[in-house]
């Protein structure tokens, strides 16, 4: 078989290299220029086997070039390859009206592309067969004198492309769901192991935490300062590594499917007052003002008061975390029409409006940092959106950046036990 001698028309240098380099390792010797114009100019010095021209180029595209190339008696029966990103059925129009022989969609493998290209050369010396092209597409007639010969080698290689591709297509879709059960497995996988892990870590650190509180308390006065000040310090971390494994357990239960909530007839007003109170230790810490407002009277609520204290409970310490000395921080609670709501407002830093749509998802953190150092792990706005999902409630937050930010939760009063999650 005689040396093949391939001119690529392709502005991107990238693209171009690689289809070199392809090219070359089947023996084939290839040129390479990166428009219509220089294309034309090269053509005219040494005339290829055929042409591989992307259409998109500056100065000349791939359209303009190939009519060129069918106008000059001297290059006409050259066949032209159109290799591009393009793929609307207008492009195939167009490449009609052109003259190109083959028109293929990046991206393509060499094979594919190199043996249409020979099919055109096996055509090249046939008789042309001229005739005029009538037809309606999207309601716009079109009109062309085309050689039906390329017209039908041009609408095979569009079609055989098409095909190639939607095998692709339907292999990766393949691959795809194969990949998905590997990562719901691994999911899974990981969902048991930080089970394991947070349950078995839990119970040694809920130890710690209560011997070092016993200490804090039988030794206060009795010890040196130096020595007191460690005991807090272990009491204080253990509290902290606490609240992370309660968190991880909590997302490994909710990742698995098992979130449970009981549902019964729960007086959430004392519930949140008690609360309160715990959590004003915090806020005084801080120099903060921690109060509760209830606005008329507070009926009963169809929930699972320990999740729902769960969810105050993060509320309350994440403005605590965010805010300032000196602010205050304003918990209340009314009953609109059928709900119950509740909400936390602070007077903090508020979150970018750019990094709103972070929260209420797994290890989501934003940029505002905490006012005292507290760490975070980016899990408890999506536990508690979990939480209140599981109630058929609705979840939400209004913030400022400056000016603080406010978390709401709406409950419905009356829910069937049924519809528990």
């Amino acid at each position: 078989m005689e040396q093949r001698e391939i001119l690529i028309v392709e502005d991107s240098s990238t693209q171009a290299l690689l289809l070199k380099k392809n090219l070359e390792e089947k023996g084939i010797l290839v040129t390479h220029v990166t428009n219509g114009v220089e294309a034309l100019e090269a053509i005219s010095k040494k005339q290829p086997t055929f042409v591989i021209s992307d259409v998109t180029m500056p100065e000349m595209d791939g359209f303009e070039l190939c009519q060129k190339i069918r106008e000059n008696p001297e290059t006409k029966q050259l066949p032209v390859v159109l290799y591009t990103a393009l793929y609307e059925t207008p492009e195939v129009l167009k490449a009609i009206s052109s003259g190109a022989n083959c028109f293929l969609t990046k991206p393509c493998d060499t094979d594919f592309l190199l043996q249409f290209a020979e099919d055109q050369l096996i055509q090249r010396d046939r008789e042309s067969n001229f005739q005029p092209c009538r037809f309606v597409y999207r309601g716009e007639e079109h009109n062309y004198t085309v050689d039906i010969n390329t017209v039908m080698s041009l609408l095979v290689s569009t079609y055989a492309n098409a095909v190639k591709k939607n095998k692709s297509l339907e292999e990766t879709q393949h691959e795809l769901k194969g990949k998905n059960v590997q990562l719901k497995m691994m999911n899974e996988l990981k969902n048991s192991f930080l089970g394991m892990a947070a349950h078995d870590l839990r119970n040694p650190l809920g130890v710690i935490q209560a011997y070092s509180s016993l200490l804090n308390d039988s030794l206060k006065g009795k010890i040196e300062d130096n020595l007191f000040e460690m005991i807090e310090t272990i009491h204080a971390s253990t509290g902290k590594i606490l609240q992370i494994v309660n968190e991880f357990l909590d997302v490994s239960v909710i990742e698995s499917g098992n979130l449970s909530i009981n549902l019964e007839e729960t007086d959430l007003k004392s519930i949140f007052e008690k609360n309160i109170k715990l959590n004003n230790n915090l806020a005084v810490k801080k120099e903060m003002e921690l109060r509760l407002e209830i606005e008329g009277e507070i009926p009963n609520v169809s929930c699972d008061g320990k999740k729902i204290e769960q969810v105050l409970t993060n509320f309350v310490t994440n403005a605590i975390k965010y805010s300032h000395p000196k602010s205050t921080i304003t918990v209340k609670m009314q009953k609109i029409d059928d709900f119950l709501q509740f909400s936390v407002q602070d007077q903090g830093q508020g979150i970018p409006k750019e990094e709103q749509d972070k929260l209420f998802k797994n290890f989501s953190t934003t940029s505002v940092k905490s006012t005292g150092g507290e760490a975070s792990t980016g899990l408890g706005l999506a536990i508690v959106k979990k939480i209140i999902d599981a109630h058929h409630g609705e979840i939400g937050f209004e913030s400022e950046e400056g000016k603080g930010s406010t978390f709401f939760v709406k409950l419905p009063l009356n829910q069937p036990k049924e519809e528990a999650a």
